[in-house]
């Protein structure tokens, strides 16, 4: 996990297929792929750890604001198409949430 605001802002260049970024954000969220070089699928994570928002492939150092309408509990990034490759969609919940964040149940 980045702990320092250098380490955060720095940007995102590759990612592993099985590894993501987690925000942690208990409030609403905005979002920015600025320092993004590659086009990640975001997931937005309500507090009961169900999928409320599933933005794919979104686009690459772009200053468009990504976010949701609602506060969310987490926003995890993974590879760009790897939502649709996992069949992740919008009401799903991760299970044993906050617990662990690497299964997902419908």
């Amino acid at each position: 996990m980045n702990r320092t605001h250098e380490a955060r802002t720095r940007g995102r260049q590759w990612l592993p297929s099985d590894a993501g970024v987690l925000f942690l954000q208990p409030q609403i969220v905005s979002m920015w792929m600025k320092n993004t070089l590659i086009p990640p699928d975001m997931l937005f994570i309500d507090a009961r750890g169900r999928i409320v928002c599933l933005l794919e492939k979104t686009k690459p150092e772009s200053l468009d604001i990504r976010s949701h309408d609602r506060p969310v509990g987490a926003v995890p990034e993974i590879n760009g198409a790897e939502a649709h490759k996992r069949g992740l969609r919008v009401g799903d919940r991760v299970a044993q949430w906050p617990a662990r964040q690497d299964r997902v149940t419908r």
